[in-house]
């Protein structure tokens, strides 16, 4: 999450100057809303800005991670992506819905479909590296 100082728009409309280690990165905003009625469903919103100079093409990523459960699962899976084209300076708002269906996996253990009651790491950003963006606890 960046905070308003190191956020390029908010530093262009305040008529401060840009640091180049903003502009040479793309920046991330990511925020998790439950849906209201509807247990076990999210939206994670994700708001890239280009601070750089040129347009620029790049692919959302969204992977989770579950801490335990019946099974052993991999240390990110992807569970969606979306590319996007950015102007110079443009900032854009994508959406991913997180829900049984990105949550629930094949267990060999139980030889079905499974939603464990866990705790979830959801990471947002350009590839697998990205950094945590959201926790979400899975109950019952």
């Amino acid at each position: 999450m960046r905070l308003p100082h190191e956020d390029p728009d908010h530093r262009r409309s305040a008529g401060l100057p840009i640091p180049e280690h903003l502009l040479r990165h793309p920046a991330w905003d990511a925020y998790l809303q439950a849906a209201r009625g509807r247990p076990h469903r999210f939206k994670v919103r994700v708001r890239h800005y280009d601070a750089t100079s040129e347009a620029v093409d790049d692919v959302i990523q969204l992977y989770i991670h579950q801490r335990y459960g019946t099974s052993t699962r991999p240390v990110r899976e992807l569970k969606g992506f979306q590319r996007i084209h950015l102007g110079a300076g443009e900032s854009r708002e994508v959406t991913f819905d997180l829900g049984p269906d990105q949550l629930r996996y094949w267990s060999a253990v139980t030889r079905a479909w499974v939603q464990d009651a866990t705790v979830v790491d959801v990471f947002v950003g350009g590839d697998s590296t990205c950094d945590l963006a959201a926790v979400v606890e899975i109950t019952d």
